[in-house]
């Protein structure tokens, strides 16, 4: 789920980090969530995903995102932008990456940040 601030109108007080739960999401944040993981609907045909190699520890390590200088930071800045939860360990990201991109996708998106950051 994406980070969104907020109060749930059925609370007098936010949570302590601000943030809205699952319960106080609109309900079109929820479906874009459950549709960028994957999910099916039942009114929907869904196909198959064609089976793909899995993004390794390696590989974040590689694109800067793991066990370097700076990592922590990049990391937080591809979780803002992919609007994941800022709070994700590198091992739960890991496994989000897997569900929604190849390592080419995964790649590109985070050398276009780079380029974006820099220009």
């Amino acid at each position: 789920m994406p980070d969104v601030y907020g109060k749930e109108r059925r609370k007098r007080r936010g949570g302590k980090e601000g943030k809205l739960g699952v319960e106080g999401m609109r309900p079109e944040v929820l479906e874009a969530a459950l549709r960028r993981a994957g999910a099916t609907f039942l009114d929907e045909t869904g196909e198959a995903a064609p089976k793909r190699q899995a993004i390794t520890k390696a590989e974040l390590m590689a694109l800067g995102l793991s066990g370097g200088p700076g990592a922590a930071e990049r990391r937080k800045e591809l979780l803002h932008r992919l609007e994941l939860p800022e709070r994700l360990s590198p091992n739960a990201l890991l496994e989000v990456l897997n569900a929604l991109f190849t390592f080419g996708e995964l790649e590109d998106t985070v050398r276009g940040a780079d380029a974006k950051k820099f220009s």
